[in-house]
């Protein structure tokens, strides 16, 4: 979902009285040759004004204790309650 989509539809949510929150989508590399495509998608997001973040091993483990992998990225996305 672009980013202008979530605003539209979180201004109709607003607007109808629909109720939805941010949650976050977690991307993750697990094998060497999906680095690239990690960084490609965080270099569209930023250039796109899209809120995300490249997270280290620590920061994986917090949202996902047992993941086993190389990479992670997560953007905040909008969720209907």
């Amino acid at each position: 979902m672009c980013a202008r989509s979530v605003a539209r539809m979180r201004e109709f949510a607003t607007e109808y009285g629909i109720a939805c929150k941010r949650v976050g989508k977690v991307i993750v590399a697990t094998s060497k040759r999906d680095l690239p495509v990690i960084e490609q998608l965080l270099k569209n997001a930023r250039d796109n004004s899209i809120c995300i973040e490249h997270l280290d091993e620590e920061g994986i483990k917090k949202i996902e204790p047992y993941a086993n992998v190389l990479s992670q990225v997560r953007s905040r996305l909008l969720s209907f309650s």
